[in-house]
């Protein structure tokens, strides 16, 4: 069973190491640029995946491989059998679903790294309004900027509350 274990975890970094770096990556150059396409490129990434991790068979493999007395006496490879099982145990749900909620997620992302907040007509970055806020002395400024740091709130809000019920 040590030797299974092992087999799967080589080809398990095979296919995941790579696509995890090319998925981070493509997260934080759309974070950068805001581009609409960047984050189509991440949540692409992200679905593939949890397109590995929602793998049945694998899954399976993996129940057995917990039950190993073998596998359990080495330490570290207890502690990565429990990682990746836990990686594959939440994406045992309908790949449709998954898909559906990669990207809504990857759209909330999108408004909350592109969104300028509005003070009297001008659009503010969330570090203009940070800087405000720790520097200002005059109340009515402080006001207007710590509520347009909430304007965020109404724009994602509706996104938020169909994730949480998706994802329950």
């Amino acid at each position: 069973m040590l030797n299974e274990f092992i087999k799967f975890l080589i080809e398990y970094e095979n296919k995941i190491v790579d696509l995890s770096k090319q998925a981070s990556l493509a997260y934080f150059n759309a974070s950068i640029s805001g581009k609409e396409e960047d984050y189509k490129k991440a949540s692409e990434l992200q679905l593939q995946i949890s397109k590995i991790f929602s793998n049945k068979d694998d899954f399976e493999k993996l129940k057995k491989f917990k039950q190993s007395e073998e596998i359990n006496n080495e330490q570290v490879l207890k502690r990565q059998l429990e990682l990746i099982y836990n990686s594959y145990a939440g994406n045992q749900f309908d790949e449709k679903l998954q898909e559906e909620i990669i990207n809504l997620s990857t759209k909330v992302e999108e408004k909350f790294a592109t969104f300028r907040s509005n003070v009297n007509g001008e659009k503010l970055t969330d570090n203009k309004i940070d800087e405000i806020l720790e520097t200002s002395t005059d109340n009515e400024e402080l006001k207007q900027h710590w509520l347009a740091s909430k304007q965020i709130g109404n724009i994602v809000a509706a996104d938020v509350k169909k994730l949480v019920h998706m994802r329950n």
